[in-house]
């Protein structure tokens, strides 16, 4: 997937505003770039989930293993994500994301 909409009032959504409450912009910004790193996996197969090592992700985010863990607890919670973490990898899957694919990828 190339892009996905993105709603100008997401910052209002109710599961939005509890993140924002809980954890601030910057996890709202953790929020996004989660479907920027799952939409770049997307292909034509709708595939709403990826899969890394706690290091791997905490990478993408220039962070640590826990606070990254400590941020996708909270979405897992609010129903934002569903989280798989084993210890060693973590899936998030975030199949909310159909809704907002691109329709170049469809072409």
């Amino acid at each position: 997937m190339r892009w996905f909409k993105h709603m100008t009032c997401s910052s209002q959504d109710e599961k939005l505003c509890r993140v924002i409450d809980e954890l601030g912009l910057e996890g709202y910004g953790y929020y996004w770039r989660i479907l920027e790193i799952i939409g770049l996996q997307m292909n034509e197969n709708n595939k709403t989930f990826v899969e890394y090592s706690a290091k791997g992700f905490a990478k993408m985010f220039g962070t640590y293993p826990k606070h990254l863990r400590n941020i996708l607890k909270c979405f897992d919670n609010l129903g934002l994500i569903f989280l798989e973490d084993n210890g060693i990898l973590i899936k998030i899957n975030c199949p909310n994301l159909l809704k907002y694919k691109d329709e170049y990828s469809s072409k």
